[in-house]
């Protein structure tokens, strides 16, 4: 019996008019790495983006379809179970199907975040340096703000200055 050739995978897509998962078709080099629950790379909008296989079937409603890019992990984390679960609490909670999946499945399992500047990776941070005390304190002058002449100026109205 041949292996399925269309997989259903959840794509990684911010809008929630798009969560819902689409089809593509998996290249004969892909066919064994190609599990139910494996990330995977797909061609969506021009773009890679991240998702997870989720199903495997024989053929689709759509007459051309897209192939997957890339098996990024054939380690199944996202079964038919853990999607039912996931699907069932953004539905109830009215999320989308990612942002559940990204608390659900663990760090080390789930696709990077990319920084939302799209500028590339972000400098690396200076390290500031530790405190440092001045190295000689700096003393107000004589009466500045709490003798005679200052009492003087607050009570005739006008406002306290430095004698200089």
């Amino acid at each position: 019996m041949p292996a399925p050739r269309v997989a259903r995978v959840a794509v990684d897509v911010p809008l929630a008019h798009l969560d819902r998962l689409f089809d593509y078709e998996v290249p004969d080099a892909l066919v064994e790495d190609a599990v139910v629950g494996a990330r995977v790379k797909v061609p969506f909008s021009g773009q890679l983006r991240d998702g997870w296989l989720i199903e495997l079937v024989d053929e689709s409603e759509v007459p051309h379809l897209a192939r997957l890019r890339k098996v990024v992990s054939p380690e199944p984390i996202a079964v038919p179970a853990v999607y039912g679960l996931i699907r069932a609490v953004a539905d109830h909670y009215a999320g989308t199907w990612w942002d559940v999946a990204r608390l659900a499945i663990p760090p080390g399992t789930r696709p990077p975040r990319r920084p939302r500047s799209g500028c590339g990776p972000s400098p690396p941070r200076r390290r500031r340096p530790p405190f440092c005390p001045p190295t000689r304190w700096r003393v107000p002058a004589r009466g500045a703000g709490r003798g005679p002449l200052t009492q003087g100026a607050v009570a005739g109205g006008r406002r306290p200055r430095r004698p200089g």
